[in-house]
C-alpha cells in the first residue's frame, strides 16, 4: 500500500494529508466552511509543485521504487477526491473514479469519509524540515533568475547561511540540490544573504548544461510526437560546433532519451535549437 513507503517524499506527502483530512474535518464539524475548503488549494500545490516534480524520475523507472511512488500517488489522489467531494462534486467524482480500485464504491459520494489519523512527532518534524529545504530553494532560484542563469545549467556549489538548516538530512540535500541544479551544498555563516551560489561557470558544468538543454528539447520533441516514456527513437542531429560534446555524452544521451542516433532521415519532427548562442538541428522519429 501506498502509505507504507518509506521514501522521504512519500512519507511527507502522507503526513501532509492526514493534515489535510484533519484540517478539513475539524472545519466542516464546526461549520466553518472556509476552513474546511481553505487547505485543499494548499494541498494541490504541494502535491504539484512540489511532490510530482520531485517524484519525476521515480514514475519513469521500471522498477519496485516506481510501484511504491505510484502506489502512493493512487492512494493520496482517492483520499484528496473524499475529502474534496463536498466542495468540488463533480470534479471529486472523476477524480476518484481515475483511481478507485474495484472493490471501493460506485461513487465518490457514496464512499466513507476519511479516517483521522494521528500525525506523529516524527511526521511533524519531517514537514517543518522539508519546508525549510523549499525555502532554501526558493532563495537559490530567486538567485539565479537575478543572475539570469537557467535553471538547467549546472552550478558548482550552494552556501547556506542558516545554522537551523543544518539539520537536513541527505535525502533532502538531495532533493535541494536536483531542485536547484548543484552539485555541493555548504554551510557558511559569513556570506551575506540567506544562500550564495557559486556562479562561475567551468567548461565542464559549461559542456553539462549544453546536453541538458539538446535531452530537454528532444524530450519537447517526444511530447509533441505523442510517444510514450518506454517508446524507442531516431535521433540525428546536424553537423555543429556542438559535435564533440554530444559525441563525448553520446551514453547519458542515449539513456536519457530512449534514443538510438542514426544518419539523417526524413522526419515531421525537427527543431532548430539555439543552445549558448549558436544554432543545432535535431530530427527524430
Amino acid at each position: 500500500a501506498g502509505n507504507k513507503s518509506k521514501n522521504v517524499l512519500d512519507v511527507w506527502i502522507l503526513a501532509k494529508l492526514k493534515q489535510l483530512i484533519a484540517d478539513s474535518t475539524d472545519g466542516y464539524e464546526n461549520y466553518k466552511l472556509d476552513l474546511a475548503v481553505r487547505p485543499l488549494a494548499d494541498f494541490v500545490e504541494d502535491l504539484s509543485v512540489w511532490y510530482l516534480r520531485r517524484s519525476r524520475d521515480r514514475f519513469k523507472e521500471e522498477n519496485d521504487g516506481q510501484k511504491i511512488a505510484l502506489s502512493t500517488l493512487r492512494y493520496v489522489l482517492g483520499n484528496l477526491a473524499l475529502v474534496m467531494a463536498p466542495a468540488m462534486p463533480f470534479f471529486a467524482e472523476y477524480l476518484f473514479k481515475a483511481v478507485c480500485q474495484e472493490n471501493e464504491a460506485e461513487s465518490v459520494h457514496l464512499a466513507s469519509w476519511p479516517k483521522i489519523s494521528k500525525i506523529s512527532k516524527a511526521e511533524i518534524s519531517l514537514m517543518d524540515r522539508m519546508s525549510e529545504a523549499r525555502n532554501i530553494v526558493t532563495f537559490a532560484l530567486a538567485q539565479r533568475q537575478s543572475n539570469a542563469i537557467k535553471v538547467r545549467q549546472p552550478l558548482a556549489s550552494l552556501k547556506v547561511k542558516s545554522s537551523k538548516f543544518k539539520v537536513l538530512e541527505n535525502n533532502l540535500l538531495d532533493l535541494i540540490k536536483d531542485e536547484v541544479n548543484v552539485k555541493e551544498i555548504d554551510f557558511d555563516g559569513n556570506i551575506e544573504g540567506e544562500v550564495e551560489l557559486d556562479l562561475k561557470i567551468t567548461q565542464e558544468l559549461k559542456e553539462e548544461g549544453i546536453v541538458r538543454e539538446v535531452v530537454r528539447a528532444v524530450q519537447e520533441m517526444r511530447k509533441e510526437a505523442e510517444l510514450k516514456p518506454q517508446d524507442q527513437i531516431l535521433i540525428w542531429f546536424a553537423e555543429s560546433s556542438f559535435r564533440e560534446i554530444l559525441n563525448k555524452n553520446k551514453e547519458l544521451i542515449s539513456k536519457e532519451l530512449k534514443a538510438k542516433e542514426s544518419k539523417s532521415f526524413e522526419s515531421n519532427f525537427q527543431k532548430e535549437l539555439l543552445v549558448d548562442g549558436q544554432k543545432l538541428l535535431i530530427k527524430l522519429k
